[in-house]
């Protein structure tokens, strides 16, 4: 397939193959496309790599999405966010499995997140297949919550965390070794660098992290990221 130069698309690596999904072409029309690079396969950085295109599989139709694998085998991809810019339990989680190349809807009932606002990194996963998205229920603004998908059982789950920061949107979240999860950037309009949030997985607590002894300017969201 043709490689079009797109930005803010999300992309997971599973089994040496790197799936990207969406993103905005040059002129910031949405794209739904869906392929991947297989890097189990010998290329060279000099000669046209071989993109290979799933669009075909019926991808779903996401803005400002997030995307994580999960599973028992982190063979499955997890894209969530609004499908058509509906507020909509029952299409705000999509599972692609990459061993059959179909897709599907993940549902648990009214019991689940229905948004997110702004594109990033906005997932993070840690133990036992748990993925942490920060999103906003039905009628709840604004979207600050935290939620965790079950990739195992496929449900979701509220989390009440005390000192939970203010809305923020297009922030990078990183999953550390300890498995407290590192929130960096974003916009609320801006968010300094010199302090961080961490989410303890364990406690279900936040923690504000201030750094003294560098000044770092602040980042500034939806930075681009080109593909070809």
């Amino acid at each position: 397939m043709d490689c079009i130069k797109q930005s803010k698309h999300k992309s997971v690596l599973v089994d040496k193959k790197l799936y990207i999904y969406g993103g905005f072409d040059q002129n910031f029309t949405s794209l739904y496309d869906f392929f991947y690079l297989d890097f189990s396969q010998n290329f060279t950085t000099t000669g046209a790599l071989q993109w290979n295109d799933l669009t075909h599989t019926g991808s779903p139709r996401k803005q400002f999405e997030t995307t994580c694998i999960g599973g028992n085998n982190n063979d499955l991809i997890f894209i969530f966010g609004n499908e058509n810019g509906n507020d909509d339990e029952t299409t705000f989680t999509s599972k692609f499995d990459t061993r059959n190349q179909q897709w599907s809807f993940v549902t648990s009932g009214v019991n689940g997140p229905v948004w997110i606002d702004g594109g990033g990194d906005l997932c993070a996963k840690f133990n036992n297949g748990s993925i942490a998205v920060i999103a906003g229920s039905r009628n709840v603004y604004p979207a600050n919550d935290i939620w965790i998908f079950d990739s195992l059982k496929l449900t979701w789950s509220l989390r009440n965390s005390p000192n939970k920061p203010e809305f923020v949107y297009s922030y990078r979240a990183l999953t550390l070794p300890d498995q407290t999860i590192l929130y960096i950037g974003g916009s609320y309009d801006s968010v300094s660098l010199n302090s961080l949030f961490l989410y303890d997985t364990a406690s279900n607590t936040w923690k504000n992290l201030v750094l003294t002894t560098i000044f770092l300017e602040n980042l500034e969201t939806n930075h681009q990221r080109y593909i070809c």
